[in-house]
């Protein structure tokens, strides 16, 4: 008796299991941390919660706009110079960035890590590109799904996990 083998998964199948286990722990990772900023932001000796409050926004903020702005540059770079070096690219400056954030001594500094996080370190559309790059166009719209959905569902669940979180550490800080 004999087990019939398991199908080998294509290239395009394998690469978006891989990048949608990617873009949803980069996201969840990214949600987790907004909860804490207002906090960090009086860490840093913002001491007025107005100031804070605005600070706070700008900084979550900051990130997705220059992102969005900069989503085509990014795509023509990774077609003149191969769609999955830009992930990786966005994965290191992400890593390096979030360490750096942890290092701030003032507000300036961390604003300049999330500029610069915005600038470089975002990996769900390069993600996404490489899944539909692989992909016959027939297959795009049923087969990107995945990587396309992982952004809002692991976004949704940092939010909840860190703002549960934030709240221990806020009362803490009382």
């Amino acid at each position: 008796l004999t087990l019939p083998r398991p199908r080998a998964r294509e290239a395009w199948e394998r690469n978006q299991y891989v990048m949608t286990a990617v873009v949803f722990v980069v996201f969840t990772g990214f949600a987790f941390v907004l909860p804490f900023l207002p906090l960090f932001v009086r860490d840093l000796g913002v001491r007025d919660k107005e100031a804070a409050a605005l600070w706070a926004g700008a900084l979550i903020g900051v990130s997705p706009l220059l992102a969005g702005l900069l989503a085509p540059v990014w795509g023509r770079l990774a077609d003149r110079y191969g769609q999955k070096r830009m992930p990786l690219r966005a994965l290191i400056s992400y890593v390096a960035l979030l360490a750096l954030s942890a290092l701030v001594r003032d507000v300036y500094e961390l604003l300049a890590c999330r500029i610069g996080i915005g600038l470089f370190a975002k990996a769900d559309r390069a993600g996404l590109a490489i899944v539909a790059f692989e992909l016959g166009a027939t297959e795009q719209a049923t087969r990107e799904r995945s990587p396309a959905v992982s952004p809002a569902s692991s976004s949704a669940r940092g939010s909840v996990s860190g703002s549960r979180s934030s709240r221990g550490s806020a009362r803490s800080c009382r």
